[in-house]
């Protein structure tokens, strides 16, 4: 099932695994697969080469994990989540 959201709204995770679009069900399958080479192509695609201080900030609302290798054994990452209230106000930076 896919629902048309508002801006403001965000894709609840359980919706994340659906295949089916509402009333296309017979099209849905050919309609992910027409659309996963656009989304994951490169205007829309990140591979990150980790540097010594580098800091990443992404947004999980609107985005495709994919796993890749990584060598554990050579070095360490430190992976912080932060999560961010809907009513929260912007708070500028000092």
């Amino acid at each position: 099932t896919c629902a048309i959201l508002p801006k403001d709204k965000q894709i609840s995770p359980d919706v994340l695994d659906a295949c089916d679009l509402e009333g296309v069900e017979d099209d849905s399958v050919q309609i992910w697969r027409e659309m996963l080479p656009y989304v994951t192509g490169p205007d829309f695609t990140v591979k990150w080469q980790w540097q010594p201080g580098d800091i990443v900030v992404w947004d999980n609302r609107c985005t495709i994990h994919a796993a890749t290798g990584y060598d554990y054994e050579a070095s360490s990452r430190e992976m912080w989540r932060l999560t961010l209230l809907d009513k929260a106000s912007p708070v500028a930076a000092e």
